[in-house]
């Protein structure tokens, strides 16, 4: 297994609670928003393939991991897919 870490400049996002072990994790409700700062890309890669994760901080300094496909960048400027 390998690791590849990409940091780029802090972008604002809301990150929507995807379950309930996040939900849980961090004392939040499924399906909300919440504001996040997201600080880079985290990949992992195994034998199965790659999965990317966004290295995320709540506005009250927890760090967590997100899948992309529940962040929505607030700046205007790209999406994560784009």
């Amino acid at each position: 297994m390998s690791t590849i870490s990409i940091g780029w400049a802090t972008r604002p996002a809301m990150y929507k609670i995807p379950s309930e072990y996040v939900a849980k994790k961090y004392n939040l409700s499924v399906g909300e928003e919440y504001k996040v700062y997201v600080h880079g890309i985290f990949q992992v890669k195994d034998v199965d393939g790659a999965e990317v994760y966004f290295i995320c901080e709540f506005e009250d300094g927890r760090c967590c991991y997100a899948d992309p496909q529940y962040i929505r960048f607030i700046d205007g400027g790209p999406e994560a897919c784009e």
